[in-house]
């Protein structure tokens, strides 16, 4: 479990921050000619106090541990009494079995579960951290709690730090806390870290934006939740902003399933940001559209959210598209790619019919780079788009259609490898009556240092009133 500094035959071993038990290492001594056989040399690492110990049926007994008689408490007293430990430290010693989980009370910064006898798995169950529920019209939504500990071949259920809804009134939701996890063998369900909606807004005011979740070597996690909170859907008020998605990060030798960060929807304010991802371990699929206005309001579509993929990370498809709107439509986010992925798209929303006037320009496609300029790591991605969005359609009495959105550009360096391209310009909107339909929007540039290697590609204008111009494709 630990490490070794030093040189033979003064070495320093350094043990994982918080463990105990024993460990041990295997050496052979050779002069050059002659190896020996190798020696196993076990050491033990004594426990650090306070420890609070759990008990598998949730009941309180006092048991034996190490020749001392100690508490074993539930999940839920457990923690309760070492939140209160004034070194701040929360250390929780699990024996294999079911736990029934933990509700926080407060923010986890500093906490430790380790499994005892590492044979069978201890499920510790869920733990549940979320902000509370406004229920009257001067109530806020609160925030989530904060979770961040080590831990030790342990298996945790979901783990939920949402933001609190703002039930009614014209406040704002609570923002989404933050989940860290460290440690060897940690396995968690799904973690949810979304912004709190708001139900019904009666003002100008804003739902909560999404918290963040890193996962460090060592840890797996089921699906991840890090959208913004909603705003009202029927209120026919503005609210200032809907929440953004939150901030995803996948360390190297962290797995995650599929990531969801999108911004919250709008009725009539603009819709939220998607969140931003960075994977340098392995994940599923990545969903960071921005949020999208309702069919029929007046609401702006948001951005999509921004996407690293290290050189050590590999994912499935990432969708990072920008949110529809009536008024605005929202661009897509920024996808870099040094490591492996699936298809990528960073196509801009389309506009919505506008009944009140012209229709509004669709959103431009986000730029897109795979592969990296200076160390000649590679990049391997499947097929890529970064579309124009629609213009917007009219219904309003002879109205003209809306401009079609530029497409995004793509930047592929020398060893990358990608599918099938389309930078393809946005159609322009339909018009009513004598009015006029929008223009296409341009293609986007295709811009390629050889070698490298690229399947079809489309970088050819809307069409509209007038078409838009042919993106370049570039090889250097």
């Amino acid at each position: 479990y630990g490490t070794f500094t030093g040189a033979p035959p003064n070495m320093t071993y350094t043990p994982p921050v918080y463990f105990y038990g024993t460990d041990e290492i295997q050496v052979k001594v050779s002069d050059g000619e002659f190896e020996s056989s190798v020696a196993t040399i076990s050491f033990t690492v004594t426990r650090i106090n306070p420890v609070y110990y759990l008990s598998p049926t949730g009941s309180d007994f006092t048991g034996t541990v190490d020749d001392e008689e100690l508490p074993y408490q539930s999940a839920q007293a457990a923690y309760t009494a070492a939140a209160a430990n004034p070194a701040g430290t929360v250390h929780i010693e699990a024996a294999s079995g079911d736990y029934n989980g933990i509700v926080l009370t407060a923010d986890w910064d500093s906490g430790v579960i380790v499994h005892s006898d590492r044979t069978d798995p201890a499920n510790l169950g869920g733990i549940w951290a979320n902000g509370v529920g406004g229920s009257t019209v001067t109530d806020l939504g609160t925030d989530g709690y904060n979770i961040s500990f080590t831990g030790w071949d342990i298996h945790i259920g979901n783990i939920s730090s949402q933001g609190a809804p703002s039930s009614t009134g014209n406040y704002t939701g609570g923002n989404g806390g933050v989940v860290q996890l460290w440690g060897v063998q940690v396995v968690a369900g799904a973690i949810a870290v979304t912004g709190g909606g708001i139900s019904n807004p009666v003002g100008a005011w804003s739902p909560g934006n999404a918290g963040s979740v890193r996962l460090n070597s060592g840890t797996t996690s089921g699906e991840i939740y890090a959208s913004g909170g909603t705003g009202g859907v029927d209120s026919g008020v503005s609210v200032l902003r809907n929440g953004r998605g939150g901030s995803v990060v996948i360390n190297s030798g962290a797995t995650a399933a599929t990531i969801i960060a999108e911004g919250g929807y709008t009725s009539t304010g603009i819709a939220g940001t998607g969140g931003s991802v960075t994977v340098r371990g392995m994940a599923g699929g990545i969903w960071l559209r921005g949020g999208g206005s309702y069919t029929g309001s007046a609401g702006s579509g948001g951005p999509g959210g921004s996407v690293t993929v290290a050189s050590s990370g590999v994912t499935g498809p990432i969708y990072s598209m920008g949110g529809s709107g009536v008024v605005a439509s929202g661009v897509g986010g920024a996808i870099v790619v040094e490591g492996t992925s699936g298809d990528l798209n960073a196509s801009g929303g389309a506009s919505l019919n506008n009944t009140t006037g012209a229709g509004n320009a669709g959103g431009a496609g986000g730029a897109i780079t795979v592969g990296v300029s200076t160390d000649g790591e590679t990049g391997i991605t499947g097929d890529i788009s970064s579309n124009g969005g629609t213009g917007g359609a009219t219904s309003f009495t002879n109205g003209s259609g809306g401009i079609g959105g530029a497409a995004g550009d793509l930047r592929v360096y020398s060893g990358a490898e990608v599918g099938e391209v389309s930078l393809m310009g946005g159609v322009g909107g339909a018009k009513d009556g004598t009015g006029t339909q929008g223009n296409g929007g341009a293609g986007g540039d295709f811009t390629i240092t050889m070698p490298a290697v690229y399947g079809d590609y489309d970088l050819s204008g809307g069409t509209g009133n007038l078409s838009g111009a042919t993106g370049v494709l570039t090889e250097n």
